[in-house]
C-alpha cells in the first residue's frame, strides 16, 4: 500500500447506502449528519449518489449471524476444553445463545453458509464498478443509551437489537475489506457523529487519501464533546 503523508486530492465517485437490512432508516441526527456529509463532499468536487446494496439485505443480515454463530460455537468448545463446565457457566448468556445455534448446524448448512458469504463478497466487490467508495452511516443511532446493549438482556432480543444497531458494518468485516469510521459531523447534544466510508479490499490508500482530505476540509481535532476524561488539549 503506498504510503500518503497528505491529501492526494482525487476525485471519488461516492455511492450513499442509508437504508438497513430491515429496509428502516436511522435516527434524525445520523441522518442530518449524512445530509450535511453529503453536501460537504459535494462541494469538495466528489460524484455523489444513492446505491443500493448489491445483495439482498436481510439474507446477509441472517447469514452474517450464522457465521458469528459458528464463532461462538468454537469458542465454547475451546472454554470447555480448558476450563470445563465451570467456565462455559461464566461465558455471558449471548455467547452460549449464539454457540447453541451453531453447534446445532449441520456439516452440509455450513457448506451452504460458505458459500452464500462468498457470493455476498463477491456482489460487493463487483459493485465497485459503479462507484469508487460506499458512504453509509457507523450505526443506526447517534448515541446509544447506557445498558441497551446489557448482557444481561434476554439473548435473541439482545442479538436482534444490537444487528439493528450495526447495521452497516458487519459487510466489510465479510469481505475482508477497507472501511474506516470518520468522526467529522456532530450530534445536537455535542457528542462526535461517526461517517462510515468503505472500499474493497486493499484500498486502504483511497480511502486515507479521502480522510486527509475531510479533515482539511472540515478538522475536528479541537471540537471536543461536552463529556471529556482527562486533561483537554
Amino acid at each position: 500500500m503506498p504510503r500518503l503523508a497528505g491529501p492526494a486530492g482525487e476525485r471519488f465517485r461516492i455511492g450513499v447506502v442509508t437504508a438497513t437490512a430491515d429496509g428502516a432508516i436511522p435516527d434524525a441526527e445520523v441522518m442530518a449528519g449524512i445530509a450535511r456529509t453529503r453536501s460537504l463532499l459535494a462541494g469538495m468536487g466528489h460524484s455523489v449518489i444513492d446505491v443500493a446494496w448489491p445483495f439482498n439485505p436481510g439474507d446477509f443480515s441472517r447469514d452474517f449471524v450464522a457465521l458469528w454463530s459458528l464463532g461462538a460455537a468454537s469458542a465454547v468448545v475451546a472454554v470447555d476444553k480448558a476450563f470445563g463446565t465451570d467456565g462455559v457457566a461464566k461465558l455471558e448468556p449471548l455467547t452460549r445463545h449464539l454457540a447453541g445455534n451453531g453447534a446445532a448446524m449441520a456439516q452440509a448448512d455450513v457448506g451452504a453458509l460458505m458459500g452464500r458469504l462468498a457470493a455476498y463478497r463477491d456482489a460487493y466487490n463487483a459493485s465497485f464498478r459503479d462507484h469508487d467508495v460506499l458512504f453509509t452511516p457507523v450505526l443506526t443511532r447517534h448515541a446509544v443509551p447506557v445498558g441497551y446493549l446489557s448482557p444481561t438482556r434476554p439473548p435473541a432480543e439482545l442479538m436482534a437489537d444490537m444487528m439493528r444497531l450495526v447495521a452497516y458494518t458487519p459487510v466489510q468485516n465479510m469481505a475482508g475489506a477497507a472501511a474506516m469510521s470518520v468522526p467529522i459531523m456532530q450530534a445536537t447534544n455535542g457528542l462526535p457523529l461517526g461517517m462510515h466510508f468503505a472500499g474493497r479490499r486493499g484500498d486502504d490508500a483511497r480511502l486515507l487519501d479521502l480522510a486527509f482530505q475531510l479533515e482539511a476540509a472540515a478538522p475536528w481535532a479541537q471540537r471536543l464533546p461536552p463529556i471529556w476524561f482527562g486533561n483537554r488539549p
